[in-house]
């Protein structure tokens, strides 16, 4: 497992290969920096922090308890939700000013206390036009990166062709790198834990992404529940451990079951997982 671990350490452009998504309830401070304790190269993800929680708590002591952390915690990511520029720009130059390394909007989160309220999280995959302004007004205020989670679709905007408009609209903003939980979702009908489980995952279509958008990088999430298979799926990273063999690769990525017989090349814009 140690060396398995080590082997992820980062791609040729520097982002760490392993990401610990983000999950409320879940990434909170001592979770981070137990986490931490198990690798000093993965990227960290606090929980969703709404924008108007920071706005309406930029008292340090107040603020502390929802952007506060360890400094063994870097490389780190604060995920906001929102879906108005200005909240968003303005809470994302707090978020700098803490000194983490990226600031990521919230477009994949399902739960109808975020889709339906205030209207962020997965339901803006439905207006892609909000996503792109977001998106704008957020890097033009900061200087780290500033990146987007989603879905490969919402509801019945599923298809590889409505992914591609919503990342080409999104681009347009100034986002080069998306996180894609490669499974779409369902507002209603199926609860956040259903959602992560239930709509089937389709790791291919991010490959395709990455095929068609050569400019913009992409990360996988979603269905990765071990090292080993977040490893397969990209290709076994720095060297091949015993065992690695090319038949765990295609099975990882299920290449039969889209009619084909041959494992697709890792792209260089694939970041991790």
């Amino acid at each position: 497992w140690e060396h398995s671990l080590a082997a992820m350490a980062g791609s040729e452009h520097g982002r760490p290969l392993l990401q610990i998504a983000p999950m409320m309830e879940v990434t909170y401070r001592d979770f981070r920096y137990f986490m931490r304790l198990l690798t000093k190269r993965t990227q960290l993800w606090t929980e969703m922090v709404v924008d108007d929680t920071i706005l309406h708590n930029l008292e340090t002591e107040k603020c502390e308890r929802f952007l506060g952390y360890n400094g063994q915690e870097h490389p780190i990511v604060c995920q906001l939700g929102g879906s108005d520029p200005t909240k968003l720009a303005a809470a994302a130059e707090v978020v700098q000013r803490y000194g983490y390394d990226e600031v990521n909007l919230n477009v994949g989160c399902p739960s109808c206390r975020v889709a339906c309220k205030g209207e962020f999280g997965c339901s803006l995959m439905k207006r892609p036009e909000v996503v792109r302004d977001a998106i704008h007004a957020m890097s033009r205020a900061v200087q780290i990166p500033v990146t987007v989670k989603c879905r490969l679709g919402v509801d019945d905007l599923d298809n590889q062709e409505y992914t591609r408009k919503f990342v080409t609209t999104v681009k347009q903003g100034g986002c080069k790198h998306f996180i894609i939980h490669a499974r779409k979702a369902w507002l209603n009908g199926l609860s956040p834990a259903q959602n992560r489980t239930v709509p089937p995952l389709h790791y291919p279509r991010i490959l395709d992404l990455c095929n068609h958008f050569p400019d913009l990088n992409f990360s996988i999430n979603g269905g990765i529940t071990d090292i080993g298979h977040a490893r397969a799926l990209l290709n076994f990273p720095h060297q091949r451990l015993e065992g690695e063999t090319a038949e765990l690769y295609a099975a990882a990525w299920d290449w039969q079951s889209t009619g084909s017989m041959e494992a697709c090349p890792i792209p260089s814009n694939l970041q991790g997982v």
